[in-house]
């Protein structure tokens, strides 16, 4: 990539954007999504609730060891940012992850499973029985091929 700050509209048209229009559309109602991207082909899809209470990062079509990187490097953030109140990975997200908010707002809300990995507001981690991240041969999108 060029460095370069591009935005993308729902039909797909690219066009270069200031940072300042971002910033904009962070404290706008509506969720912002963005691309993060590892190499030229390979890329993890952000997306931010309004208000920013949830960050959802798509790790689907990752290599192991993309997905490894990239899980290594939200505990960390989630370790140094004080305020983080949960880190959920889970790759069986049926409702999308509203029960996973319902958690995040408010931890005296049950687990709604036992995720592939969990730090919550205390930092702890815990990491699921049947987690791909337990599993030497396991694949970070549960894929069976």
């Amino acid at each position: 990539m060029d460095g370069s700050t591009y935005v993308f509209d729902e039909v797909g048209s690219r066009r270069e954007t200031p940072l300042l229009f971002i910033v904009a559309e962070w404290v706008s109602d509506r969720p912002l999504t963005f691309q993060l991207w590892l190499r030229q082909d390979t890329d993890v899809t952000v997306t931010v609730d309004p208000g920013g209470l949830c960050v959802a990062f798509g790790l689907e079509g990752l290599l192991r060891q993309e997905a490894e990187r990239v899980v290594a490097a939200l505990v960390l953030c989630a370790c140094i940012v004080d305020d983080t109140r949960a880190l959920v990975v889970d790759r069986h997200l049926p409702d999308d992850g509203d029960a996973w908010r319902r958690y995040s707002r408010s931890n005296a809300v049950a687990l709604p499973r036992v995720p592939d990995l969990l730090l919550d507001a205390g930092k702890r981690i815990q990491i699921g029985r049947e987690s791909w991240l337990r599993d030497p041969r396991g694949r970070a999108t549960g894929d069976e091929t």
